[in-house]
Formats: structure tokens, sequence, C-alpha cells
């Protein structure tokens, strides 16, 4: 089986970095929800996800992401 690692590390085949809570104005009020990088093999992309938060989510955004790009 093809294994792809995923998480924050720099040895995760599908990395997350520059995560951080977004909120509706720059830095002011409630959070509204998150945004991180998506780094692999060399390119990055971002993502912005409203109305949830946490690092679990983002877990499962990237094994999402690696099980879609392991299919290909």
């Amino acid at each position: 089986a093809k294994v792809i690692t995923v998480g924050f590390g720099e040895d995760s085949a599908v990395r997350a970095s520059e995560y951080r809570l977004l909120h509706r104005r720059e830095g002011v009020g409630q959070p509204d929800g998150i945004t991180f990088k998506v780094d692999y093999e060399g390119s990055s992309v971002p993502v912005r996800l409203h109305g949830v938060f946490g690092k679990q989510v983002v877990y499962a955004a990237l094994s999402a992401l690696g099980a879609a790009r392991r299919w290909e």
C-alpha cells in the first residue's frame, strides 16, 4: 500500500503551514474561521474555512487531500 503522511511537520508529504484564526475584520472581534496553507510537492495552496475552528479540522482536510492525490 502507498502511504501518504499528513500533518504540520516538515516530514509530512501533505503539510499544513501558516495556520491562524480568521476574523471578520483583520484581528478584531470574534473569530470567523481558520486559514492555512497546504504544501505538497513544492506547491502551496491557501485554504480558508469559515465557521470551523481547531487543528483537528486541518488534519481532516489534509487527509482528504492526501486521499484524493493518491487516486489520481
